[in-house]
């Protein structure tokens, strides 16, 4: 179909567009300065902006520009947008796609090794840009995909592609330039959505459209069922997510499913259990991939969103919803009722800015928590506080409710402790930060009662 105008036109198109921008750019970057979050902390109404006017199933972000770089592609536009400013302003690109007929983009995958490499798949072929999404040829033909299919190995730089329904398992070694079946397709198995596992095991899930999760062990040659069918609702299985520092958990989302609609496992698939879902329709999981939202090995701060398929947001805490706890209670992030949004495709979290994409039925929205004050759930007296944030030299830190000592710690993005304090007798701490390097890091603070408090800040 032709590219529709209306629908796929751009915020940055209206009148008065250069001067909203820099205004916007502006906010933009002064809530990336406060954005903070937390493990176990009572849930805040995050600022939301809606950025892109059209239907976008699939978002990407550059994993390495801080939240800057985002990628978009909407199935009323041929080609694929890239945003250099966080979203607000897009460049549509499509050179190498199919001209005159909507390209049907599923999902974008941008590589870690190399973010000049970005992958894209449709419905029909899968394709490749080695120039940052500007320029793209197909790499396979065809291809094919409903749900999340392509997965990346980071140890081994390995791509793993399956293709739709009941369709091989393909494995690139060269940055998806290059592919290769891991093994004949199992006609049993549907591959609506595909993880691999982030450790040496390479363990394979995959995610069927009857509810059926399968596991492979030998990068989908060979292919066990691990969930069974639910014949009753057929729920399908639209997103595998796995946990970057528990690589034998992943959770996984099985839409219009009443009794089972989000559900975990902690040993790589072999047996799962239930989460409550704050709606039988959440599609859409995202996990916090910070090694300190972990508790006894489990991933704490989750989101989920919700696909209602032709009705109104009529869910009690909105459409998309998160969790500090590990998925076991849900609470709103104040996502917006207005303009109306009924399906929520997919959310990513760019853990060095903080910041949500979620794209939906309405437009791409970025959504960012304007607060630099944590409160845990089941102690509302404890309340962690970071000033002078974006920090150049010092953060001044306070706190109330860890008790009379605590131990204070430093990590960096990637979960490593940078600097360790114990603190005696002290309710503040001026952080000195001049030899941190330009990035996030997360303070955890552990007082001599067991409370723990996580807050987040930028050195410039």
């Amino acid at each position: 179909m032709f590219e529709r105008s209306n629908k796929s036109s751009f915020l940055t198109m209206l009148p008065g567009a250069n001067r909203l921008g820099e205004i916007f750019r502006l906010w933009l970057l002064l809530l990336s300065f406060l954005s903070v979050t937390g493990s176990m902390v009572e849930a805040q109404s995050y600022h939301w902006q809606k950025t892109y006017l059209a239907e976008i199933p699939c978002v990407e972000f550059n994993p390495l520009s801080h939240g800057r770089i985002l990628f978009a592609a909407s199935p009323d536009s041929i080609g694929i947008s890239r945003s250099d400013d966080g979203g607000f302003y897009w460049q549509n690109y499509r050179a190498g796609l199919e001209e005159f007929v909507s390209t049907n983009i599923g999902q974008i995958l941008c590589l870690e090794s190399d973010t000049n490499v970005v992958l894209a798949v449709s419905t029909r072929k899968a394709f490749r840009s080695t120039n940052g999404g500007k320029n793209w040829s197909v790499v396979l033909d065809p291809g094919g995909i409903d749900g999340e299919d392509l997965t990346y190995h980071k140890k081994t730089d390995a791509l793993y592609y399956g293709q739709n329904f009941q369709g091989p398992v393909y494995r690139s070694l060269d940055h998806g330039a290059t592919w290769q079946e891991t093994g004949p397709a199992d006609t049993s198995v549907g591959l609506c959505a595909l993880s691999v596992s982030p450790d040496n095991s390479k363990v394979l899930l995959a995610g069927s459209l009857d509810g059926v999760i399968a596991r492979s062990s030998d990068e989908g040659a060979h292919w066990a069922p691990v969930y069974p069918a639910d014949l009753a609702t057929m729920p399908e299985i639209p997103k595998i997510v796995y946990s970057k520092y528990s690589p034998q958990v992943a959770i996984a989302t099985r839409w219009k499913s009443n009794e089972a609609s989000i559900v975990e496992t902690t040993d790589h698939g072999l047996h799962w259990t239930t989460l409550p879902s704050p709606d039988p329709h959440a599609w859409a999981i995202e996990i916090d991939q910070h090694a300190a939202m972990l508790k006894n090995g489990l991933p704490q701060h989750l989101w989920t969103g919700i696909f209602l398929q032709g009705g109104p947001d009529s869910s009690k805490g909105g459409l998309v919803e998160e969790s500090f706890d590990g998925g076991h209670t849900w609470d709103s992030t104040g996502f917006p009722r207005k303009p109306l949004v009924g399906k929520i495709w997919m959310i990513k979290h760019d853990t060095s800015s903080g910041t949500l994409a979620v794209g939906t039925d309405a437009g791409l929205f970025i959504g960012k928590v304007p607060s630099g004050v944590h409160t845990l759930r089941s102690e509302p007296n404890l309340v962690l506080h970071l000033s002078d944030n974006p920090a150049e030299n010092t953060t001044n830190i306070s706190w109330q409710g860890l008790g009379a000592n605590c131990t204070m710690e430093v990590q960096d993005v990637l979960g490593r402790v940078l600097l360790r304090y114990t603190l005696i007798g002290k309710t503040n701490f001026a952080l000195d930060t001049h030899a941190l390097p330009s990035g996030w890091y997360t303070v955890r603070t552990t007082g001599s009662n067991g409370s723990i408090a996580i807050g987040r800040f930028i050195r410039l």
